[in-house]
């Protein structure tokens, strides 16, 4: 009978998990304009408040340069900027 319990208090004796907790977006640090990491920073923002492209000049972006990985296939992944770097 005792073996029978055994289980049960184990199961009883361990400590639930605790989820984990994000900040706030309103927490994340002022804009540097870094995007270091794919979502922005630490509380995934995915949003600059940066200034130079607006409404009035988004019209008048042009294609920068473009890289062929020799795969025929979508590619997508989120652009980082480091420094003066992309």
């Amino acid at each position: 009978m005792m073996l029978a319990c055994l289980p049960v208090l184990m199961a009883a004796s361990e400590s639930p998990s605790t989820p984990a907790i994000s900040p706030p977006a309103s927490a994340a640090p002022p804009d540097d304009g870094q995007w270091t990491m794919p979502a922005k920073n630490y509380a995934s923002t995915r949003y600059s408040e940066l200034a130079e492209i607006n409404a009035g000049n988004v019209k008048n972006l042009q294609v920068a340069f473009t890289f062929s990985t020799g795969v025929n296939k979508g590619q997508e992944a989120a652009p980082l900027v480091v420094g003066s770097t992309m």
